[in-house]
């Protein structure tokens, strides 16, 4: 019994070993913390782009005017990115604007006074950029959309 006392004192005395424990320990949480953050990077980027897109497509149409193909094509082509697609398709509305969007209207008609342009309707273009998005690790909780989506509303007219 003796022996066996002596043999667990000496156990606890000794520190060689501890390092690898604590690193054994260690890499895990780390390697899971430097995945998830990797995961989250990727989605911030790839929501950029699609944001970008919209974007584009709705400069495109402040420039040029309404053309539908041609503003998907201008949205689809600024991102570096091949699978942005511009669904639904581009919109053309009449409307007064107010403080909480669009109020859709009719050609010619005159806003009321409350809005921000008092006068006649104007004509907006929206642009509905989608591109879908799958995580290359789902842990801790943290879970995507598996669809990103951004719209751009500009007045062209």
């Amino acid at each position: 019994m003796k022996t066996l006392w002596r043999s667990f004192k000496r156990f606890r005395r000794e520190q060689r070993g501890v390092a690898a424990v604590e690193l054994a320990i260690a890499i895990p949480i780390l390697t899971l913390s430097a995945l998830c953050a990797g995961d989250l990077g990727r989605f911030a980027l790839q929501r950029t782009w699609v944001s970008y897109a919209a974007s584009a497509g709705a400069e495109y149409a402040v420039a040029h005017g309404f053309d539908a193909t041609k503003i998907t094509t201008a949205a689809t082509s600024a991102a570096p990115v091949s699978g942005i697609s511009i669904s639904p398709a581009p919109s053309e509305i009449y409307g007064c604007a107010t403080a909480t969007g669009v109020t859709a209207s009719t050609q010619g008609a005159t806003c009321p006074s409350g809005t921000s342009t008092g006068g006649p309707a104007g004509q907006y273009v929206s642009v509905t950029a989608t591109m879908p998005f799958s995580a290359m690790f789902n842990a801790a909780g943290i879970s995507y959309p598996s669809t990103m989506t951004a719209t751009a509303m500009v007045r062209i007219q």
